[in-house]
């Protein structure tokens, strides 16, 4: 089993260090461990992606990343703090991961919280505050997520999207360096 070491400076991880180290072992590591590996570093940083600095890095990692950021806050702070801390650039790259790894229902509910109008409000002006039937709404939609029906396994789209997307990445940096 491939371990990824534990980056550190401050004593905090840094996570773009640790995506730029995936990046260069990415051709052995399996993709399962891809995952477990950023949700668990991510779990152990302030959760947010800085949007600029994410755009270096191939779509596939972003999209892992905007995955464990919803994943990890929704788990540790619930998804009433992912939807109030997440910006709206941030929030529509989230909606565009499940996308992209073929989760549609997640998608679209993610869509439809991204869209409710305290919501909209909240990227206009941070002293924004959700009413009491946003929040009832968001509530009721999160039930339908992902980690709340066991009749999907979102974990094996994001698997499967992974490898397909590394052997596409590895296979054109090996085809850049030949050339």
């Amino acid at each position: 089993m491939y371990r990824i070491t534990k980056l550190q400076r401050g004593g905090e991880v840094e996570l773009m260090n640790f995506v730029d180290h995936l990046l260069e072992n990415i051709a052995v590591i399996p993709a399962n461990e891809i995952i477990d590996t950023a949700l668990d570093k991510w779990g152990s940083t302030k959760h947010g992606i800085n949007e600029e600095n994410s755009l270096k890095y191939p779509q596939f990692i972003n999209d892992l990343l905007h995955i464990a950021d919803l994943d990890t806050s929704a788990h540790f702070e619930g998804l009433l703090a992912f939807v109030c801390h997440c910006d709206r650039l941030g929030f529509a790259n989230t909606i565009k991961a499940f996308r992209n790894i073929k989760s549609d229902k997640d998608a679209g509910i993610l869509e439809e919280i991204f869209n409710l109008p305290d919501v909209q409000a909240l990227y206009g002006a941070r002293d924004a505050k959700l009413s009491d039937q946003t929040v009832e709404r968001i509530v009721i939609l999160g039930t339908e997520l992902y980690f709340n029906r066991p009749d999907t396994d979102m974990w094996e789209l994001l698997e499967d999207y992974l490898e397909k997307e590394i052997y596409n990445y590895t296979l054109h940096t090996k085809h850049r360096l030949k050339n």
